[in-house]
């Protein structure tokens, strides 16, 4: 399954962006590789205060990473770290956050924080595509984890590019672009509904009518989700 990983931007909470030192640097370089290397969006965000205001508002982000430093380098901040960790655990339990910090600070991390946290991640003694990589990792395997079964093995049909010929949408809708109307419809809902819009019967998804394969199983998990006896898709 392929991820459109700048779809799904990282929160970097830190008020080192803009400042001149070593850790700074570091932190710029680190961006860069995350978007440069990796193709993903970075969100930079300089405070615990906006970060909390962020990740309330928004469902949308694929990493967090988290300076610890921040009160140490602003004494005014309002919140701590593990405040910002306990918001964004009661939002979403599952989204990869990592601790920027350094090595010898490990030790002392609360354990509560340390239970919420993906991992950490060391401001200077790993290498910027150490760092990239594995927040990069982690982000592919959460959004993947999003995708619920049905709808896991459609965008994996739809991926490959099949010649389908069993819905109007065969071949991901060149049949309506032999027109401006058809060219309109195609421009509006955009090729990836074409090439999921597929028969009752496909071998990858099972079939509606014996409520088979991946179909039938996203059916009966349906019905146990809803309290029913069956469900059925149509």
């Amino acid at each position: 399954m392929k991820i459109v990983k700048n779809s799904w931007p990282i929160l970097i909470v830190s008020n080192q962006f803009d400042t001149r030192n070593d850790e700074s640097f570091r932190l710029r370089e680190l961006a860069h590789e995350l978007e440069s290397k990796h193709e993903c969006k970075i969100v930079p965000c300089l405070s615990y205060e906006d970060a909390i205001e962020l990740l309330l508002s928004r469902t949308d982000f694929g990493a967090v990473v988290i300076d610890w430093d921040i009160n140490r380098t602003n004494p005014a901040a309002k919140h701590k770290p593990a405040q910002v960790l306990c918001k964004i655990r009661g939002r979403n339990p599952k989204i990869p956050v990592f601790l920027l910090t350094d090595w010898l600070e490990a030790s002392d991390l609360p354990l509560e924080v340390l239970n919420q946290l993906t991992g950490c991640l060391w401001k200077t003694s790993d290498t910027i595509e150490f760092l990239a990589g594995r927040i990069e990792r982690h982000l592919v395997k959460y959004v993947k984890g999003l995708y619920p079964p049905f709808f896991g093995k459609l965008v994996d049909y739809a991926e490959e590019y099949k010649y389908a010929w069993h819905t109007p949408g065969h071949m991901g809708g060149t049949g309506f672009l032999r027109n401006p109307s058809g060219v309109a419809l195609y421009n509006f809902f955009g090729e990836n509904v074409f090439r999921s819009d597929l028969s009752i019967s496909v071998p990858e998804l099972g079939s509606l009518l014996d409520h088979s394969g991946v179909t039938g199983e996203a059916e009966r998990n349906s019905a146990r989700v809803f309290g029913a006896d069956r469900t059925y898709y149509v």
